[in-house]
């Protein structure tokens, strides 16, 4: 109910507006970090088809930190979406606490996990921000350099 009324009744276009930016291709892997109800890791499954694989996952944000470099594979990407700082505080945003992150904060913990930050943005709905980073070759994540 309450992303309904934070989409105005246009979950289904966030959720793809979502997916796009992850490029998802058929036959994919997807992981969902923090995929509550489920509905973004089905509208996945989707794009990914019955060769794909999508698991969805709600861990704290210490065991993702520690996880998730260890897991992506070399070219792999993460897609960070979460509410960015609020301009505006109204009705819903009074209800609706979770998040408000600045992205520059999502780079930095991205970039500092080795990852390289590859593009960041508007979502382009209700305040949402991405970022989209990439795993860099194991080999060169453990010489410590950045591609």
């Amino acid at each position: 109910m309450l992303a309904w009324l934070l989409t105005h009744g246009r979950e289904g276009e966030l959720r793809e507006r979502i997916l796009s930016f992850a490029a998802l291709e058929n036959g994919g892997a997807v992981l969902d970090i923090g995929c509550g109800t489920g509905t973004l890791a089905i509208a996945a499954s989707r794009h990914v088809g019955t060769a794909g694989e999508v698991i969805g996952i709600d861990a704290s944000p210490a065991m993702v930190a520690r996880e998730i470099t260890r897991v992506l594979k070399s070219g792999g990407r993460v897609l960070a979406v979460d509410f960015g700082r609020a301009k505006q505080r109204g009705l819903l945003a009074h209800f609706h606490r979770h998040g408000h992150v600045d992205v520059h904060d999502i780079v930095t913990l991205f970039e500092e996990a080795g990852l390289t930050p590859v593009r960041t943005g508007p979502v382009g709905m209700n305040n949402l921000d991405f970022v989209l980073a990439e795993a860099t070759p194991r080999e060169r994540r453990d010489r410590g350099a950045c591609a």
